[in-house]
């Protein structure tokens, strides 16, 4: 009889121990299930915000591009008037800013006679029309050069690569910016010779050209600058 009752309870503690190693097995089970489900929520939740993201920089991006393609048809927009003005009025316009500049940097300017003012005025004109030829098209080299470095970003986000070095990207965009700004030049000397008084040039077409290398070269230093900066920043994280 004792040792039938032996033989029972061992048996029940068998019986115990293998339902609480079941119990510990089904709830490490359960929990890994848990973890399981929440890490693929979080996986799921976190490929949504990437996607979320990318998005959003892609919208930027398009905006941004839209910009510059506005920005550079205003710009065109304001020169071809600036052209369309007879030479009358356009030397008018000269003698004002050649006026100015006597007024801001010639000291006893305003004592002068008008007549002495107006002949420094007009003594200056042709570097103040050739100064505000190179600078117009130095502005639109520099949207030129904005606009076809946010295209190739456009298209690299469309392809979802991203572009490791950006100075190095915009020097492929050096020539194509160039030659859009100075092919306009041209169509805007041609556009003179039928206003009044006014003329196309090879020589003004030159110096455009320049002015439109300028402003492409401006906009690649600066872009040059902020690179650095950021890296060096990063370098100081790290």
């Amino acid at each position: 009889m004792k040792q039938c009752h032996s033989r029972r309870r061992k048996a029940r503690k068998k019986n115990k121990q293998n339902k609480m190693q079941e119990r510990v097995f089904n709830g490490n089970l359960s929990r890994q299930q848990k973890n399981g489900k929440l890490r693929g929520k979080f996986i799921h939740r976190r490929g949504e915000n990437t996607e979320q993201m990318e998005d959003g920089k892609k919208k930027q991006t398009r905006l941004r591009t839209y910009a510059w393609v506005i920005l550079i048809l205003l710009w065109m927009s304001l020169i071809f008037l600036f052209s369309s003005r007879p030479a009358d009025i356009s030397t008018q316009d000269s003698n004002r800013v050649g006026l100015a500049v006597g007024n801001l940097f010639v000291p006893g300017f305003r004592s002068w006679t008008e007549e002495r003012q107006l002949e420094f005025a007009q003594r200056i004109d042709h570097p103040v029309r050739k100064t505000a030829h190179a600078t117009e098209y130095a502005v639109l080299g520099f949207l030129f050069m904005g606009c076809y470095n946010s295209m190739a970003k456009m298209r690299e986000q469309e392809k979802r690569k991203r572009s490791e070095n950006t100075v190095q990207n915009m020097r492929e965009h050096i020539i194509p910016a160039w030659i859009s700004g100075t092919v306009y030049a041209a169509t805007d000397e041609f556009h003179q010779l039928f206003v009044p008084g006014r003329s196309g040039q090879v020589s003004d077409v030159m110096l455009d050209s320049v002015g439109v290398f300028l402003g492409v070269v401006l906009l690649y230093a600066a872009m040059w600058i902020w690179q650095k900066y950021r890296e060096r920043d990063r370098k100081k994280a790290a």
